[in-house]
């Protein structure tokens, strides 16, 4: 049985994300990560009669509760089961010529982290999975026993920022010789063995956290997909990113600026054409009040991103 759509999905920075993101209650709006539908929900509340929202996730458990739990919008409300670099694909498919505003949370999901089956937490034991939708081309079981140690060593370095990554990978590397690691637990215990005893749950989370990057290939699409999603909104349309860590904060603060890096020489002689084409709403970056953080520990760690397309 699904469980309920409120204990899926309690939406991060809620309010300021729909104050920041609706310039025109009848404009067409996208929510890239829509999960259980929290966002959707307070978005789909303010817009007008003639507003629409488009939401698309890639896993179909996310889908199923979030129509459920925005059945009462109607025709107002539409989805698709896509990971969110295919959305910019559909959006001709869907009748959308220009966009007034696009939403990326680029958080876990409540629902997956807690459900231990999933295998994204190193405080439950469940199977190394750690995929966000069934379109994922490998497991996180696959990445920790099939890859080798240099590479393993580069994404712990990469994506999770820790000091210890070399010495973890050797340490998997040797451990997987004679046994298979096939759950978090494991996982989570041979980091603890290699780490000092104060670092443990830290280089636990960051490890666990750059598994799960390289699974779902998070980075790799991100920026490409947020300046196409920019070059279909429309003057004056918002983009708003709620990011998690440093790695996509510094992808989100290029785009919502205007300015993401070129594979082009400095000196090329040819202007950057992505350049110029937002106006940053929240320099500083918005984020939780104590108070939200209190009721939802894992605001703590959420920034929010807004442009407006110029």
């Amino acid at each position: 049985m699904l469980a309920k759509a409120p204990e899926y999905h309690v939406p991060v920075l809620g309010p300021e994300v729909v104050q920041h993101l609706i310039s025109d209650p009848n404009g067409i709006y996208v929510d890239a990560t829509l999960g259980g539908g929290g966002h959707a929900e307070l978005i789909l509340e303010q817009l007008g009669s003639e507003g629409r929202l488009i939401g698309v996730d890639r896993d179909p458990v996310a889908i199923s509760v979030a129509s459920q739990r925005l059945a009462r919008f109607g025709s107002r409300f539409d989805h698709r089961q896509i990971p969110f670099w295919q959305l910019p694909d559909v959006l001709g498919s869907l009748g959308v010529e220009r966009l007034k505003g696009a939403l990326f949370d680029l958080g876990v999901s409540s629902r997956q982290i807690d459900d231990p089956e999933r295998g994204f937490s190193y405080r439950q034991n469940g199977p190394l999975d750690m995929r966000m939708g069934p379109d994922a081309a490998r497991t996180a079981e696959q990445v920790v026993n099939e890859y080798s140690n240099s590479d393993l060593a580069k994404i712990f370095r990469e994506y999770g920022d820790e000091r210890a990554a070399s010495r973890i990978a050797k340490s998997i590397c040797r451990e997987r010789e004679t046994e298979w690691i096939r759950s978090t637990t494991q996982l989570a215990e041979l980091v603890a063995r290699h780490v000092p005893e104060r670092y443990v749950t830290k280089s636990q989370a960051r490890v666990f956290q750059a598994i799960r990057i390289e699974v779902n290939e998070e980075l790799k699409n991100l920026e490409e997909t947020l300046n196409r999603i920019v070059d279909a909104l429309g003057t004056g349309g918002r983009l708003a990113i709620l990011t998690y860590h440093s790695l996509e904060d510094r992808i989100a603060k290029r785009v919502v600026k205007g300015t993401p890096i070129s594979n082009l020489p400095r000196d090329f002689p040819v202007a950057d054409p992505a350049a110029g084409k937002m106006r940053d709403l929240a320099r500083r970056g918005i984020t939780a009040s104590v108070k939200e953080i209190k009721a939802n520990p894992r605001a703590r760690s959420a920034t929010l991103r807004v442009g407006e397309r110029v």
